[in-house]
């Protein structure tokens, strides 16, 4: 029996299964552990007055940004660096190492953040603050898929259905497109017998829009399409920034625009496809020819990938002498430095099984999880992709069904058939059964994509806010370099790459305290 809970304070950022009542009970019989195992996708944070003493545990996939730091035997945490420092008044100082991976990747690694002394939460994990030191605890991928057997694809898809149905709620809302990660999350939602409101973003002539209406109209189901323009984009730069602390890059803001747009409400469940990606080879989706690398040595192999996936921005490699000694040093060892360090993270004897725990561990733990943060502005982001039951039964199937989505099309035809006869995005018919041989040989038909991306940074009031914002960076770049880029790129348009790691960081910056 569970001893009574003893005056903790409890938050639960995300959704779970877990009530504040068996989390006390939980932490007052010391089994922080035994929480991270549980269903869901969430941050609890607990602290107790009268010991003085403050847990943090994460999901298993450590899918929601929460950060924390020690500063003078004090313990801060919240949801964004900005409030970790406004708390504490720690010194600001650039995390250079972070920032190389922006500039190289994209996206941050590991448990990083800008910021050199704040730290990301790691995943499957709890913090414990007690008698002025901190405690960590990691959970590995085997205490948290632990075996069972051969990997069945129908169990993963009925554990897939039974995971959305548990989380979705009476009256879910789809964040839909035309892609198999949106098309499988519709069939379990129906096949539930749960008819979900479809939110989609694009013009009428978008491709994702047009899908989207056709499967509205033979459902008979809600949709709500929401069409983007470049006049959003400025006016969201200051909560887009302060939400993902400057390392959401400006491709991407729209994953806040289109759910503020589309009149959700923060009570709405929104199911995202996050994490359907692990159900592929999303680095190297190659078919047979992918298996075959999987016989030679990895880690070779691993490192040459890395170096072709990296690219640091053609201004950056002519201007280090603009950049602060520091940062210039960094960037310019990035080739080398970079893929140790990503080889670091995810060690492995297979080239695919490090493709695939690398997708998970650092992709969607950055670039997803910001993109999660910002639809939760305006919604509850579901995610049944993040189910640890589906992962492991995923990760155990044999690689044949990870490429050409040949697992979601097999999930979809079992749940709901009849979504098999919409567009298969990229071709001119109808989703497949199976892939077709050569898939990946194949020329794809184009797509006409959600927004003008291109349009976006040709915009002069989405480019100015860079220069306005440019002596916030001051100290890892020159401002006035900064400022002759973008001046360049207006007439050139070859610089969307460097603005939109940059612009971001300077609107971050700038509007901290």
């Amino acid at each position: 029996m569970l001893p009574s809970p003893a005056n903790w304070s409890v938050q639960i950022h995300g959704y779970t299964t877990l009530t504040v009542s068996t989390i006390s009970q939980l932490l007052e019989a010391n089994r922080a552990v035994d929480l991270v195992r549980h269903p869901g996708s969430f941050i609890i944070s607990a602290t107790r007055a009268s010991t003085r003493e403050t847990y943090i545990i994460t999901s298993a996939y450590g899918a929601i940004n929460y950060f924390y730091a020690v500063q003078n035997q004090q313990f801060y945490h919240a949801s964004t660096v900005a409030e970790i420092l406004e708390q504490s008044r720690i010194p600001f100082r650039w995390n250079i190492s972070a920032l190389v991976d922006l500039f190289s990747l994209d996206h941050l690694t590991g448990n990083a953040s800008p910021h050199r002394d704040v730290h990301r939460t790691p995943a499957g994990s709890v913090l414990h603050f007690v008698n002025s030191s901190l405690q960590t605890t990691i959970l590995s991928w085997s205490d948290l898929h632990p075996e069972t057997g051969p990997a069945d694809p129908d169990r993963a898809a009925d554990l897939f259905a039974a995971e959305t149905a548990r989380f979705a709620g009476p009256d879910p809302v789809l964040s839909a497109s035309a892609g198999f990660d949106s098309r499988l999350l519709l069939a379990a939602l129906l096949h539930a017998g749960l008819r979900p409101r479809l939110l989609v973003a694009g013009s009428p002539e978008s491709t994702d829009r047009i899908v989207t209406e056709q499967i509205a109209r033979h459902y008979n189901l809600p949709i709500t399409p929401v069409e983007l323009t470049h006049r959003d984009f400025p006016s969201v730069a200051n909560t887009v920034t302060r939400a993902t602390n400057g390392t959401k890059t400006a491709y991407h803001w729209h994953t806040y625009l289109y759910p503020h747009l589309g009149h959700l409400s923060l009570s709405d469940r929104l199911l995202v496809g996050a994490n359907g990606e692990f159900a592929r080879t999303y680095y190297l989706d190659r078919g047979i020819l992918s298996r075959a690398f999987d016989f030679l040595p990895a880690k070779p192999l691993a490192l040459q990938f890395w170096k072709r996936k990296i690219l640091i921005s053609r201004v950056f490699r002519e201007g280090f002498k603009h950049l602060k000694p520091e940062l210039a040093d960094a960037l310019a060892n990035s080739h080398v430095a970079e893929p140790e360090k990503i080889w670091s993270l995810n060690p492995d004897r297979s080239l695919l099984r490090h493709f695939d725990q690398t997708y998970l561990s650092e992709r969607v733990r950055h670039v997803i999880t910001n993109g999660l943060t910002l639809y939760s502005l305006s919604a509850m982001p579901i995610t049944p992709f993040l189910s640890t039951g589906w992962v492991s039964e995923i990760d155990r199937l044999p690689r044949y069904w990870k490429f050409g989505s040949r697992w979601h099309r097999h999930a979809i035809a079992r749940l709901q058939p009849s979504l098999l006869n919409f567009l298969e995005q990229g071709t001119t018919g109808p989703m497949r059964r199976t892939p077709k041989p050569f898939y990946w040989r194949r020329k794809k038909m184009p797509t006409v994509n959600l927004y003008d991306r291109d349009g976006l940074f040709r915009d002069n009031d989405f480019l100015s806010l860079l220069p306005a914002h440019a002596d916030a960076l001051s100290e890892i770049a020159d401002p006035d370099w900064i400022r002759q880029v973008v001046a360049e790129h207006r007439s050139t348009e070859k610089e969307t790459r460097f603005i939109a790691n940059f612009l971001p960081l300077a609107v971050w910056r700038s509007n901290l305290s």
